[in-house]
């Protein structure tokens, strides 16, 4: 929920207004740390979206382009 927060923070043009995310004891801003499953910390400009199984939906996606 974290990441996903900060992720919409990069998509607005004013970080003036509104809330954010801060540590109860310290008021510090808090930050969200993504890690791959090899363990490698991975910044947001790193990350990429992929399919789960391409080979799959491009199977399925040509299957139906055939039945038309």
């Amino acid at each position: 929920m974290t990441s996903a927060y900060m992720w919409g923070e990069l998509l607005g043009d004013d970080h003036r207004t509104g809330v954010e995310l801060v540590h109860r004891d310290c008021e510090a801003p808090l930050s969200a740390h993504i890690m791959c499953a090899n363990g490698h910390e991975v910044p947001l400009d790193q990350a990429a979206v992929r399919l789960k199984d391409e080979a799959y939906v491009t199977a399925m996606r040509n299957r139906s382009r055939g039945s038309r």
